[in-house]
């Protein structure tokens, strides 16, 4: 442009000269923040560099360097978020009853590599003894007269069979019960091991049990046990020879006459069966690691037994339940595998197991006849708790259906 053109372009006044340069000032401005923009969005390695040289422009144009970003506040967890709870150890009583549990279960305390019991049902299976025949039970009935109080050997299984009496009138009412081994698995054999019969003048159910079947009665030398239910018929318990708390000091009755609770049975209340079949539990006093020796459960008072005690968790007491059947579709029905040894159908049919193995079967009984029943059981119940607990399973039940 000439000298003319440049002289007519520049503001004539002060104020209009200003208002140039601000707007120049401006321009700049925008010009130097498109750059901070389009900077910012470059590579990592040349990021510091383009930072220092906004800088450097900002501050030689004077903008102010932005403030820095405050960090986000760290927030510290609650205390009560992680408060741990106050962890004790055991105290000495609950050591000593743990330590007597392991010892009811032939346990160490330690972990032993060499024990297959830790290694596997499998390898359990295999720890498990054979099964003795039946012979040697016929030959050991012969040889110890109270073996109907001991508990069975482990690893040998025991049958029995129970006969019904209803032959007279009365014995229909009353009817009485006898015990035979049933070692072939043909039959009553010999001479009945227990008899039972219902008391007819009691309160409540109340069946005398003695080794004598021409004697049923409680005053007789062969008097075995006795088994006692409530009024409604769902709870049993099978004493032995003895006298009740509530008598001791009587007769002069002392502490050694005390009676032993041998078994408790408690049926659940199932009025006309409408719950479906029958369910029971089984209390036992357990048995004395590598013995046939019970831990004896004797009450001291008229409420203390088997049923106070399992409330109180005492390891000294054994829980059992029936098995349940299961429903067949074809036949319509509840059943259970009683391996050839039932025949008949009957609600009074069971199997009484240990929630720890349930295929191993402590107590099985049934009917195979109108008036019979097999009766087949292995360690650690003996014949005399395990007859009692059938004969609780005949007694009507109010309550029960």
């Amino acid at each position: 442009r000439t000298m003319d053109e440049k002289e007519s372009s520049r503001p004539s006044t002060a104020s209009e000269r200003r208002k140039a340069l601000r707007e120049k000032s401006s321009r700049k401005n925008r010009s130097v923040k498109a750059g901070m923009m389009q900077k910012t969005n470059t590579v990592s390695r040349t990021k510091k560099r383009l930072v220092s040289s906004s800088s450097i422009d900002q501050e030689s144009k004077g903008v102010p360097e932005p403030a820095p970003i405050a960090p986000a506040p760290v927030v510290p967890f609650s205390l009560e978020e992680v408060e741990l709870p106050d962890v004790t150890g055991p105290t000495p009583t609950e050591k000593r009853e743990f330590k007597k549990i392991l010892e009811s279960n032939d346990l160490n305390t330690a972990y032993d590599p060499t024990d297959k019991r830790w290694q596997g049902e499998q390898q359990k299976q295999e720890q498990k003894p054979e099964m003795k025949p039946m012979e040697e039970v016929a030959q050991l009935v012969q040889d110890d007269n109270d073996f109907v109080f001991k508990p069975c050997v482990e690893g040998q299984k025991m049958q029995f069979r129970i006969v019904r009496d209803k032959s007279t009138a009365e014995r229909n009412v009353f009817p009485t019960y006898f015990l035979y081994l049933d070692s072939q698995g043909k039959g009553p054999e010999g001479e009945p091991l227990l008899a039972a019969r219902k008391k007819k003048k009691a309160k409540s159910s109340y069946y005398v049990i003695t080794r004598d079947a021409s004697n049923l009665s409680k005053d007789s030398d062969k008097f075995a046990a006795k088994l006692r239910a409530t009024f409604l018929g769902t709870q049993f318990s099978l004493y032995s020879v003895g006298v009740s708390p509530s008598k001791l000091g009587q007769n002069g009755n002392t502490s050694d006459s005390l009676r032993e609770e041998l078994a408790h049975v408690s049926y659940e209340t199932n009025v006309l069966g409408f719950k479906g079949p029958r369910k029971m539990k089984v209390l036992l006093p357990t048995v004395k690691s590598g013995t046939t020796e019970r831990n004896r459960v004797i009450p001291v008072t008229d409420s203390d037994g088997l049923s106070k005690r399992n409330k109180n968790h005492d390891p000294d007491i054994m829980v059992l339940k029936n098995k349940p059947p299961e429903w067949n579709e074809a036949s319509h029905s509840y059943v259970l595998n009683f391996y050839g040894r039932v025949t008949k159908p009957s609600v009074k049919n069971f199997q009484v197991v240990h929630d720890s193995d349930l295929a191993y079967v402590i107590l099985q009984f049934g009917r195979v006849g109108e008036n019979e029943f097999t009766m087949d059981i292995n360690f650690p119940m003996s014949p005399l708790q395990a007859f009692g607990i059938c004969l609780s399973s005949f007694d009507g039940k109010i309550a029960v259906e």
